[in-house]
């Protein structure tokens, strides 16, 4: 049986799919998934480190409100 890469979604599919960068990037991602037809986000911060992640992503939401 020949050996199959494991699946791993194309970097188009990634950014097409994640809400990333600035304060102002963020925004312009959720108000053109809104403007799709989204009627809701999901924002789960990433990286090494859970703490500063999730205080990198407070900060820009606090910008966003």
């Amino acid at each position: 049986m020949p050996h199959e890469p494991p699946l791993c979604p194309g970097v188009a599919w990634v950014r097409e799919l994640s809400v990333a960068g600035t304060p102002g990037q963020a925004r312009a991602a959720i108000d053109a998934r809104h403007a799709a037809g989204a009627t809701g986000v999901v924002l789960a911060p990433a990286g090494p480190d859970a703490l500063a992640s999730l205080d990198s992503l407070a900060r820009a939401l606090a910008q966003l409100l």
